[in-house]
Order: structure tokens, then C-alpha cells, then sequence
């Protein structure tokens, strides 16, 4: 990858005029990331902000996954009986190497971990993570986008926006695994650094390192962004091969720096190996999740917003044209004058490298991932590329090109500031960023408090292990979950588990822990005895525990109808 030397940025809006004016609008200038965040936070967490952290996006379902092991990886650290072992949660109990059936969030850890240091409860610190990822994926995008590519602060601030904030992310936030990006961030500064061609040997060895240690911290978040991004960079590589320019670049700097890449490449490796050892043993023992057709992208997947989209998820609702893709992995859509504006970024730098490439790359992964007929590339390429057995949800690539969307719409905006007033520009961008406003979920952090206490309450404190059924009129679609976390509030292990995959002999109605007939309760604990024999569970005390299920009318989630804080928040019923 060759990087580019913007010097200075045509149209960054130099001000002509007395010192006075130039140093005012200097000082409003630099408020305009701040700005940025703010309103992206606002998008995205105001109710959680204005509720005075009263309530939770996400609902009840991969937020809680998440932050079960987010929580187990904070009370691994803290060295609790049943997390001594970071690879063996006490779910599925005793099932062994449990973490490797699930993204391990290790490298997000140190954004939850000191939340919880300073005594805040797990509900509370989750809350400040999010936070905290939202603004570290933002942050680390304008600082790319002002050094390593040059631009000024308002067309910087406005890609980073789009990164960070972009409709593909907004669609997915109840998968929360999937938010932490900023080391694909400090992966691609890295790359940039180390084939600029004014770098020196010291520096570019920096950016080595820095690129190897994003890599690394990717890959201990969640494998998703990991894989994505390593495909849109192999196949940016592979562009620079079409082009004499950046073919001799990359041959020249692999060459030069063939020995530190050997050494970068063995200590990635290094740093690897456990979390690929386990992954591949519960691979061989569980086997590798199926490509879901209904998850990979359709043409039109590139253009469509998600059902929950403020401006057009009317597309997507019951009764328009594009229902059956309102899953949000096939939320990859910006908005159409978004898209314009990006296309037109891109355009204006095609004669750089290193946007050639990410156009190729980009482009590339497109073609690779999208289904038209039945039929997509990757079924061929899946079996040959590493890992790419292991890809189910092939839509959420999108959020990973929301990083060549952000340079596209950087470019753009430096572009239209040489012709465009100010205001102009921030009504254009307020634009862009009202086509990226999604409608949440919310669940009210009280109401769950007391819920999780009522299920820890019926757990009597003489067993070893419980097993949590639901027999009542709730909602049994989480009973799993909160199995995980009545583990957390009684520091008893749980059979029951939700966690990406089930080990051999857990069947599928020992997972859903559903009874509410006589029928289906002899048919679970026939279940559970044949867990219990295959375990060796046997002369341990299992509590076969009852609860009465999730009261969706009491305890249920709500919504949050749009972004302009007039929308009013009302329990769902």
C-alpha cells in the first residue's frame, strides 16, 4: 500500500483575513471533533445519557453475551474461583474451553476493566464501554484521517463521523462485539507508515510494530472485524500489482524490510497461538458454524438501510420492497447523499495509490461476498482461505468499509470547501448524518437489576451447580442468559449457556431450558440426565431450578423513536 502526502489539502478553507478572525475561527475549527462526537453520541446513546444511564441499548439478547465475557474476563483477571481458567467460563458446566465457541472481547477488556476497578456494578460499566468504544472508534478515525492523510479538521472529522457513526455500525449495535474497530484503525496508520515513502528506518519499524500489535488486539476482539479486515488488505495488496508505481513501491519496501517483517510476522504469531490453538480445538469439537445464505449480501444490500433507518427504513418494514433483507447484516447502505458524496471523494483522488487500492480492495470484497443467483465466489474461496470456514454473517462486512467510506467522504468535504460557504458545508454534513440515524432498542437497567436479583433469589445457595428452567408465561427466548448471569450473582456454575455454540451432547432443547408442559419437562430432564452421564456430573448436586420466565409487560425493553429527543420513552407492549 503506497501512502499519500496531501501537504496541504485543497480546499481546507484558509481564512483570509485579520489575525483576530483567522485565530477565532482557528479556535471554532478545533471544536468540530467535539462537536462530531457529541452529536454522534447523541445518536446513538442520548437516552442512555439524558436517562442518566438509566437505560441500555441493544435489548436482551448478544448485548448481554457480550458483556457476560466481558465480565468473565474481568473477574478472570481478578482471579475469582470460578474464572481462574480465562478459556473454561463456568457455562455449559464442566465443558471445558467454553470461550472459544464466542468472539473473547480480551482486547476490548482493558476499556471495561478500570470501571470495574474503581467499584462501579457490571451493568454501569458495560454502559461506560460502549461509551468508551464509540468514542475511541471516532477519535482514532480523525486522528488517521489528519495524519496519515492530511486533511483538515472539518473534512477529517466529518469521515471520522461516518466511521464511527456510519449507518452499517448504527444498524448493528445489538451486536456489540462487533463495535470495538479501533485497532483496525491503528492496523491501517500502520500500513500507511510503513510504505510512506519519507518515512525513515526507525519510523517505518514504528509503524511495524504498531501495525502488528492492532492486528493482534483485533484478532483477541472479535475474529469478524479481524478476518474482514485482513481480506480488504490482501486484496489491496494484490491491487498494487496491477500498477507500476505501487508494484514497485511494495516490492521495494518488502525487500528493504524483509527481516523486520519476518521478525513482526513470527511474534504476531506467537502472540496468536493460544487463541488459535483453542479456536481450532473447539473447532474440531464442535465443528465450524455453516455460511448462512440469508446473512451473505445481495446486490441490493449495498444500497438498503436496515428497517430501523429514521429516513428510509420504510423500504424494509412490512409492506415495502425490500422486507425480506430487514436482518441488519444487510444494513450496508449510507444514504443517497452520503453515497454521492463518498463516490465523488474518491473519485477526486483516484490518481493516488493508495485510494486505488482501497477502491480495488473494496471492490474485490464486494464481488467476493455478494450473492446474485444463488451463487457467490466465496463458496469457492471459503475452503482455501484461512478461517473463512468459520464466517457466517458475511453482511456485516460492511462495517469494515465504512473506512474507505470515511476517506471518500473526507475528501469530498475538503473538496466542497474550496466552493461552499461554511454553513453550506454543516448543513451537508447534518444531512449526511440524519441518514445514518437509526431507531434503537432500549431495556431499563432497573427493572433487569431486579429481574436477574428475583432469578439469583430462586437458586438455592446448598447446590454446586443449577440448571434454570422456564416453566411460566414469560418470555423463555433469554432463559439461557440469564442463567449466565444468575451464575455471576451467585458464583455457582450453570448448565445452561448460550455462547456462539454448543458442545457434543448438548442437544437443542437442553439450550432453549423451556418446560412449561409435562411433556417438555420430561423430555429436558432426560436431557439433562444425558448431559449429566457425559459430563460425569455424577455425585454432583444439580439444582433443576424454575422460573417463571422474562415478564415482557413488567420488565420489557423500550424504544427510542427518533434522534430529535422529542420521541418519548415508553415500554414496549
Amino acid at each position: 500500500m503506497v501512502a499519500m502526502s496531501y501537504g496541504e489539502v485543497p480546499g481546507a478553507g484558509q481564512v483570509q483575513g485579520s489575525p483576530h478572525r483567522e485565530s477565532r475561527v482557528s479556535a471554532l475549527r478545533r471544536l468540530v471533533p467535539w462537536a462530531a462526537w457529541l452529536l454522534g453520541l447523541g445518536l446513538v446513546a442520548g437516552p442512555m445519557l439524558w436517562t442518566g444511564l438509566g437505560v441500555t441499548f441493544g435489548g436482551r439478547g448478544d448485548p448481554r453475551l457480550a458483556h457476560y465475557t466481558l465480565e468473565h474476563g474481568y473477574l478472570w483477571l481478578a482471579r475469582a474461583p470460578l474464572h481462574r481458567s480465562f478459556w473454561d467460563p463456568p457455562l455449559f458446566y464442566p465443558h471445558a474451553n467454553v470461550s472459544a465457541f464466542t468472539d473473547v472481547l480480551l482486547g476490548a477488556g482493558p476499556l471495561y476493566w478500570p470501571w470495574r476497578l474503581l467499584g462501579l456494578s457490571p451493568d454501569t460499566s458495560f454502559q461506560l464501554w460502549t461509551i468508551t468504544v464509540w468514542s475511541l472508534n471516532l477519535f482514532a478515525a480523525y486522528l488517521l484521517l489528519r495524519r496519515s492523510f492530511r486533511f483538515g479538521t472539518v473534512a477529517a472529522s466529518a469521515g471520522a463521523y461516518l466511521f464511527a457513526f456510519g449507518n452499517p455500525r448504527l444498524a448493528n449495535v445489538s451486536h456489540p462485539q462487533l463495535l470495538p474497530q479501533f485497532a483496525v484503525i491503528a492496523a491501517t496508520a500502520g500500513l500507511v507508515g510503513l510504505f510512506h515513502s519519507a518515512s525513515g528506518r526507525a519510523r517505518r519499524h514504528a509503524w511495524l510494530a504498531v501495525l502488528t500489535t492492532a492486528v493482534v488486539v483485533q484478532a483477541y476482539t472479535a475474529f469478524y472485524v479481524f478476518f474482514f479486515f485482513g481480506i480488504l488488505a490482501a486484496a489491496a495488496a494484490l491491487g498494487a500489482l496491477l500498477w507500476s508505481d505501487s508494484r514497485r513501491r511494495l516490492l521495494s519496501t518488502l525487500r528493504r524490510e524483509a527481516v523486520p517483517l519476518l521478525i513482526a510476522i513470527v511474534v504476531a504469531a506467537a502472540l496468536l497461538s493460544p487463541l488459535a490453538w483453542h479456536y481450532l480445538a473447539a473447532a474440531d469439537e464442535v465443528g465450524l458454524r455453516k455460511v448462512n445464505p440469508s446473512l451473505m449480501p445481495r446486490p441490493a444490500s449495498w444500497v438498503l438501510m436496515g428497517p430501523r433507518n429514521l429516513l428510509y427504513g420504510a423500504l424494509q418494514r412490512p409492506g415495502g420492497p425490500a422486507v425480506e433483507l430487514s436482518n441488519p447484516s444487510h444494513a450496508n447502505g449510507l444514504g443517497l447523499l452520503t453515497t454521492l458524496l463518498v463516490a465523488a471523494g474518491l473519485w477526486r483522488l483516484r490518481r493516488l495509490a493508495t485510494i486505488r487500492l482501497l477502491a480495488v480492495g473494496t471492490l474485490a470484497v464486494v464481488a467476493m461476498f455478494t450473492l446474485v443467483g444463488g451463487f457467490s465466489p466465496w463458496f469457492v474461496l471459503r475452503e482455501w482461505i484461512p478461517g473463512g470456514e468459520a464466517l457466517r454473517a458475511l453482511g456485516r462486512v460492511g462495517m469494515v468499509l465504512l473506512l474507505p467510506a470515511s476517506i471518500g467522504l473526507a475528501s469530498a468535504v475538503a473538496g466542497l470547501q474550496r466552493r461552499l460557504p461554511a454553513v453550506a458545508i454543516a448543513v451537508l454534513l447534518l444531512l449526511c448524518a440524519s441518514e445514518q440515524a437509526q431507531r434503537q432498542s432500549w431495556v431499563d437497567k432497573a427493572n433487569e437489576r431486579r429481574h436477574m436479583q428475583a432469578v439469583a433469589a430462586r437458586i438455592p445457595a446448598s447446590c454446586q451447580a443449577f440448571y434454570l428452567v422456564c416453566t411460566g408465561r414469560g418470555s423463555c427466548a433469554n432463559a439461557p442468559t440469564d442463567a449466565m448471569w444468575a451464575q455471576i450473582a451467585t458464583g455457582l456454575p450453570t448448565i445452561n449457556g448460550r455462547y456462539g455454540n454448543r458442545p457434543p451432547h448438548y442437544d437443542l432443547a437442553l439450550m432453549r431450558a423451556m418446560a412449561r408442559r409435562p411433556r417438555e419437562q420430561r423430555r429436558l430432564r432426560a436431557a439433562l440426565e444425558r448431559w449429566s452421564r457425559a459430563s460425569g456430573l455424577d455425585g454432583i448436586r444439580v439444582c433443576w431450578v424454575p422460573y417463571p420466565g422474562y415478564d415482557v409487560r413488567r420488565n420489557g425493553s423500550r424504544t427510542f423513536p427518533d434522534v430529535t429527543g422529542r420521541g418519548r420513552l415508553s415500554p414496549n407492549r
